[in-house]
């Protein structure tokens, strides 16, 4: 609970620096500004889900060889090899990727110009988020996920500063943002990384000599399996988010801000799936099977309060959260962000089935199923955007609806897997 309870507040920090982001642009360049820099985000998600992807592999062979100083040395060697290469690769898809994935997204012309300058700068600069993520997850893999706590503090309060000087004073606009964006991760990465080779000082690395091309090889694959998975659910974000573009900068900016108050009250859900992994492995390594389902059904309580509490919280507050992070009185804004609001919370239950039981199954090995998830999520956006007469109010139900068709096959895998668990124990 002492590592993972950082990991649980640097994901809310992150998020509420985010809600405050926002805030900070919709109280001064407008929600226009806000609609663009929204329509946007789905590919810097896909940029950041291929190098979280990458970087978590990092962490885990880290981890894996942190107690062997030779294989730590090389582990090392390789990070810093494919940091290098993967930096270099998602420039260059940046460079001349991006400006294709703009145009595919329908964006509104009275808001393109903003949105083409905010992902140019942001994407052209995806190195230092890479190195973020590699400095944190490197850190994370050594046991130690404090100090990447505090990095983050640290930058996003400097970032939540320099946007009110780039935009206030300088009058950036966007620009401004996106390069706060880039300044405060790159103080992020700097941090953790003195921390580092201040720890690690007494490290003597040599790439001949501790080049390894089996760790590169496991590292690699690794990485691209997970950044596999995360990069579909997020080429599924693209899709949906092309057809909301359509709808106009109202829409826009009011999904932008009703999105972000729901990934923050996601959060707990999330932390509490990643802390269901690593206990279901623990006890499926030493074959305890009872604690496994035991455990999950105490995820599943948690889950519960947590879904019925922020539920009655944002039955009463949803107006004034939606007002204070847009400063806007738009009803067009408000409507739409506390309809799509009270449809999606009352279906984390759902979330929270498909949230538990996938990273169980990732605990005892079981990947594919993961994979699978994401590829069906990924094919559900692209058939309820081509086939569905999409108006704005049925973006309420869709996450719900692909939540819960997950939730079955997910459910069914699982309990398939238990009956063969149960099944094996009886035969002994």
């Amino acid at each position: 609970m002492g590592f993972a309870f950082p990991i649980l507040l640097s994901n809310i920090f992150q998020q509420l620096y985010n809600v405050a982001d926002i805030t900070i642009i919709s109280y001064t360049i407008g929600s226009e500004s806000l609609a663009a820099i929204g329509s946007t985000s789905v590919i810097f998600g896909l940029l950041i889900s291929i190098s979280q992807g990458m970087t978590n592999s990092f962490s885990i062979m880290t981890a894996r060889h942190s107690n062997n100083s030779e294989k730590f040395k090389k582990t090392l060697v390789i990070l810093m090899i494919l940091y290098v290469m993967l930096s270099i690769s998602l420039t260059i898809f940046s460079i001349f990727g991006v400006k294709q994935l703009v145009q595919m997204l329908n964006i509104p012309k009275n808001i393109l110009c903003e949105a083409q300058t905010y992902i140019g700068i942001i994407s052209n600069f995806i190195a230092i988020t890479f190195f973020y993520n590699a400095m944190s997850g490197l850190l994370r893999g050594l046991g130690n996920s404090k100090i990447p706590l505090i990095a983050l503090i640290i930058s996003s309060l400097v970032h939540i500063f320099l946007d009110y000087i780039f935009v206030v004073y300088l009058n950036t606009g966007v620009s401004g943002i996106a390069y706060s964006t880039v300044i405060s991760q790159l103080l992020s990465a700097l941090i953790c990384l003195f921390y580092f080779l201040k720890k690690y000082q007494f490290l003597e690395l040599n790439f001949k000599k501790h080049f390894d091309k089996n760790i590169l090889c496991e590292t690699f694959y690794l990485g691209l399996s997970i950044a596999l998975t995360l990069s579909i659910v997020s080429i599924s974000s693209i899709v949906f988010q092309k057809a909301i573009n359509n709808f106009g900068t109202d829409i826009i900016a009011s999904y932008t801000a009703s999105g972000k108050i729901k990934d923050v009250l996601m959060l707990p859900l999330i932390t509490l799936s990643i802390a269901t992994s690593t206990y279901v492995s623990q006890n499926f390594g030493a074959k305890k099977y009872k604690r496994i389902f035991d455990g999950i059904k105490i995820s599943f309580i948690f889950s519960v309060i947590w879904i019925i509490l922020i539920n009655i919280f944002v039955l009463f507050t949803s107006k004034q959260l939606i007002v204070l992070i847009t400063n806007s009185s738009n009803l067009n804004i408000i409507d739409f962000a506390r309809n799509y609001l009270s449809i999606n919370l009352p279906f984390f239950i759902v979330l929270s089935i498909v949230l538990i039981l996938r990273s169980s199954l990732q605990g005892v090995g079981r990947k594919a199923i993961s994979i699978l998830s994401g590829i069906t999520e990924l094919i559900l956006k692209v058939i309820f955007v081509s086939y569905f007469e999409i108006k704005y109010w049925q973006i309420y139900f869709c996450d719900p609806i692909i939540w819960s068709l997950c939730g079955i096959i997910i459910s069914c895998d699982f309990f398939r897997w238990k009956n063969i668990q149960n099944q094996r124990s009886f035969n002994l």
